[in-house]
């Protein structure tokens, strides 16, 4: 315990007095790990790298089922945060065209590997983030964890990169308007920002399924002040709330503002599934 506390005190010393040296580091113990990943046959019957309970089929088994089942009536996933591809592999496994939008080049190489071992050429991937509009942005740390909010997770403000970003707007534009979408979105911390530049989205004739991770005061520096406007975005739109789990419990506006009012959530899960009404 002493050993690992010493290591730490180390490690942040570092990160503070030699930024330089702690993204070198990073940088070649990242790529490492790309290199020693292998890839298996996943249960759901497609070849994965990546990590070890997204392979085995036991990482957010609520959430991936949402997805299958939601999937079996649609016709297209967008998947925005794709990390290595979990989600796009399961949607393209299933036949569906899929939109995959990741940002952080680590994870991207580990995406590439995935569909290209298991012979999918037509997944569109945007290596980009989103936002209201397009520029340029600072994405702070790495891999799963990676955020644009500046001090998500206790990322030490040292460990960024900048990446282009544009709108899902923009990006969809007037395709697949006769066609059936659903949005998993997992953006740690941004998604506020990403409706705002999803408004002609959440309007479309035909309006998608979309499954978010939203968190109130978990790995933000402060309470998320957007906890609340994230979801009357949606109500806003014409969609009910319901919990991303298996009880899919309905989600009521009184219920968010209490949880903001108290500073933490009563209810045992971070995503939420938004349904048009």
């Amino acid at each position: 315990m002493a050993t690992r506390s010493i290591l730490s005190r180390i490690k942040m010393l570092v990160e503070r007095r030699i930024p330089i040296a702690a993204h070198l580091y990073r940088t070649v113990r990242d790529e490492i790990h790309c290199q020693r990943i292998k890839s298996v046959n996943t249960p759901d019957g497609f070849s994965f790298a990546g990590d070890e309970a997204m392979q085995i089929g036991s990482f957010e088994p609520e959430e991936t089922q949402i997805i299958k089942q939601q999937l079996e009536d649609a016709d297209i996933l967008i998947d925005i945060g794709a990390n290595t591809g979990l989600y796009t592999c399961l949607a393209r496994s299933m036949e569906k065209h899929v939109i995959a939008i990741e940002p952080h080049p680590q994870n991207l190489r580990i995406l590439y590997r995935n569909l290209e071992e298991n012979g999918w050429k037509d997944v569109e991937v945007w290596p980009i983030g989103l936002a209201e509009e397009s520029g340029i942005i600072t994405l702070y740390g790495g891999n799963t964890g990676a955020s644009v909010v500046k001090g998500w997770a206790e990322i030490p403000d040292s460990w960024k990169q900048r990446i282009p970003v544009h709108s899902l707007d923009l990006i969809l534009g007037s395709r697949f308007t006769d066609k059936r979408i659903i949005i998993k979105m997992d953006v740690e911390g941004a998604e506020y920002n990403v409706l705002l530049g999803a408004r002609n989205t959440l309007q479309r004739v035909i309006r998608p399924v979309w499954l978010v991770e939203i968190t109130l005061t978990l790995n933000h520096p402060e309470m998320n002040r957007k906890f609340l406007p994230t979801f009357e975005m949606f109500w806003q739109n014409g969609y009910e709330v319901r919990t991303g789990d298996a009880v899919k419990k309905l989600v009521t506006r009184s219920d968010v503002e209490r949880w903001v009012k108290n500073g933490e959530c009563d209810i045992g899960t971070y995503n939420w599934l938004f349904v048009p009404l």
